[in-house]
Order: C-alpha cells, then structure tokens, then sequence
C-alpha cells in the first residue's frame, strides 16, 4: 500500500481504498517515530467509536515512541464529552506552542456535543454514517493546511503566516472560563463576498439508480458552485492586478490549489506549464458559450458528467494533473476581501463580514466571527498573498479572546 500512494497508482483514488489509506499511512509514520497526538488524531477522524471520547483515548499509545515529546492526556472516562475535547485541545496548544490544532479540515458536518467551545474540535464528528459519505467524495478526506497530519500529497514549501511566531500561553483566571481561549494577533481584512459551498463529486464504490442519480447531480452542483466561484474570484476582471503584480487569473487558479506548487514548479516556465494545465481543466468543466447562448448548455454538461463517471470508473483517478491538486477545496467556499481585496477559500461555514485574523503561533490565517469583545472560530482558510507572512504585524498584536 504505502508503495501504492507513493507512485500515486490509479487504485488508490478509488473510495473503497480510503478505508486502508489511513493505515497505510499511519504503520509508515510510527516506525519513523513521527506520530504527534495532533497527527494521529487527525489522520484517523474518520474511525468510528461505540464511545466517543475513544475518539481521542484509543489512539494515545501510538504517541509513546514519538520522536519528540507530546502533550499528556489524562484517561478520563467520568469526565462529560465537552471537557475531554476541550482540555485535550487546550493541553495540544500549550505544549506545543501553536495554534495547530485550529487548523482542520472543514466537514458539512455541525457540532454534536453542546457548548463546545469554537476552538476545541469536536472528535465526534463525522459519525460511522457520515465518514462513509466522505469516503465516497474522491478527496472528501483532505489534509488540514498546515499539515499537522503530515501526509497526503502537499509538495509546497509549509505555510508561515504569522513568521514562525509562538502562542505564548496566556492563563485564565478562574475555572468560569474553562472555555475560553486567549489568543494575540491582529486583523487583516473583512469578507465582502462569499461563494456556494463546494461538497465534491460524489463517486459510490457501487452502482445503483440512485447513486447513479446522486452522481450526475453532484457534478452539476460543482459545476454551477465553480461558476459561483469566479464571481467572487473577479475571474477575468479589468478592474487591475492583484497583489505583487499578479493577474486575478493567476491568483484564482494558484486559490483553488490552495498554493500547492513546489520551489521548481513556481519558477516561470513550470509555472506556465500549470496555467496552462488549469485552462485546459477548466475548458473541460465548462459550458460552450454557443450551446449555452442557444440554450443547450445543459447538454455539454451530461456529456461531461458522463464523461468524468468513465474516466473515473476505468482509471480511478482525476482526470488531469491540475483536477488531482483540488484536494484542499472540499467543502470550503472562496471569499472576497475588502481593501485589498483579497481573494482565498475558507471553511464551509463562513458569512459575509466575518473576518480574517492572523494570530500569534498559527501557521495560517483564520476566520473570526465577532459578536461583542470576544471571537468565535469559524476555521482557516487560504488566502492567497498572505501566506507567507507577508501580512503579518507584530506590533500590531491585540489581546482576542476565543469562546
């Protein structure tokens, strides 16, 4: 298997092998003495438990021969299912000084456990039901920005928003406040624009009418979201360059792969070869303007669906080399700034006039909702020309509480 996913054979995108990707991964990771609490968790969130907190209990001992120490969690099964989440999120972040832990992958799933803070991840999603459903979205099982997994296929040189800065612990005061989490860093810009939610194409490991009918109804959602999705982009816009002198193109396709380009493919003349593989992706997924002037545009779109169910069904893979960078949309929506009019993709969950922060030992921004003095997380997002920390200000840190 680890074979397999390292030449990147067609099988391994077939939804049936997601079950085993996860130990594959994993059996490499331990003997290399690489296994963080915050990676193990994250590469088996789609595992069931009959109890919940084994969400996060059972997979303790793979941490013990880890290669560098890790956070201790106390074994607790009296504690109600809100405090084990939230003191083992809290305990991750004070060990490791950063805000890794607000980094994961955006689910369509809400919270199920009550008055669970913003910040600590609610281990108990998805449920057996719902992991089945993500592993029959090819990619539906993305890694988080920064990694924390470290696995999956990001060949980008690590995100560093905020300059390899620390999260330097700031006490609460009383037990009261358990639930908050004090945070510094500063605001970058306010959303103006928000697109539809892309929730992937779904792909059954097995046919039937009605997964037949979800199928083709998936991919004309995505369709359709995409087109939302350059809207807000300004896909083509006159109105001038983005920033460092980019065009809007430029910055839209880079977007959409979340920035996955190597050192070599982000020199000049491999970085047109992706351009141009991004053209060609898109001229694929999307209507002929003569069909769609006279009103058929539908129909060159059930020939692509049906176009992507054969590709899929006798290869097993994306269909091209930019479609197989696509990992990191699943789920999330593309935004619109004010000011400088930033463009990136954020969780699923995000509104108009939420705002993105960059905040003290986080590697990526974040997506803040502001109801009064304190924040709530919604989660990280991509926004392109920032992620460098390019944007970053420390002396323009503030105190944000996150509830």
């Amino acid at each position: 298997m680890n074979f397999a996913l390292e030449t990147k054979l067609a099988f391994t995108s077939h939804p049936a092998v997601n079950y085993f990707i996860p130990v594959a991964d994993e059996g490499a990771i331990y003997r290399a003495g690489g296994c963080t609490l915050l990676g193990v968790l994250l590469r088996h969130r789609l595992c069931g438990a009959t109890n919940e907190r084994d969400k996060v209990y059972a997979f303790l001992g793979l941490t013990e021969k880890s290669a560098r120490p890790q956070a201790r969690i106390k074994v607790d099964y009296g504690q109600d299912l809100r405090t084990v989440y939230t003191e083992v999120a809290r305990s991750i972040i004070t060990h490791d000084r950063n805000l890794d832990v607000l980094s994961l992958p955006p689910l369509k799933f809400k919270s199920k456990t009550k008055s669970l803070p913003s910040w600590a991840p609610d281990w108990s999603i998805p449920d057996t039901k719902q992991a089945k459903e993500i592993r029959q979205i090819p990619g539906g099982h993305t890694q988080s920005l920064v990694n924390a997994e470290e696995s999956g296929n990001r060949i980008s040189k690590p995100f560093n928003a905020t300059r390899n800065s620390d999260y330097n612990v700031l006490e609460i005061h009383s037990m009261h406040q358990a639930h908050l989490l004090p945070t510094k860093g500063h605001k970058v810009a306010t959303i103006t624009a928000v697109g539809d939610m892309h929730e992937g194409q779904f792909m059954p490991s097995s046919w039937n009418f009605e997964s037949f009918r979800r199928c083709i109804g998936s991919i004309f959602k995505t369709y359709h979201t995409l087109l939302t999705w350059e809207s807000v982009a300004e896909f083509r816009t006159q109105k001038g360059k983005y920033e460092h002198d980019e065009s809007n193109e430029d910055a839209y396709w880079q977007t959409l792969i979340a920035g996955n380009l190597s050192e070599h493919e982000n020199e000049q003349e491999p970085k047109q070869d992706m351009r141009e593989e991004f053209f060609k992706w898109r001229q694929a997924n999307t209507a002929n303007p003569i069909l769609k002037m006279l009103g058929l545009g539908y129909l060159q779109l059930i020939f692509m669906a049906f176009s992507l169910i054969i590709v899929f069904l006798i290869y097993k893979r994306p269909q091209s080399a930019f479609h197989g960078r696509l990992q990191n949309i699943i789920f999330r929506r593309m935004i619109r700034t004010e000011g400088k009019r930033y463009i990136g993709m954020a969780s699923g969950d995000v509104r108009l006039k939420d705002e993105v922060w960059l905040l003290e030992g986080s590697k990526v921004p974040l997506i803040i909702r502001r109801g009064g003095e304190n924040g709530v997380l919604i989660g990280d997002a991509y926004i392109h020309g920032i992620m460098y920390g390019e944007a970053f200000m420390s002396e323009g840190c503030e105190t944000l509480i996150l509830e």
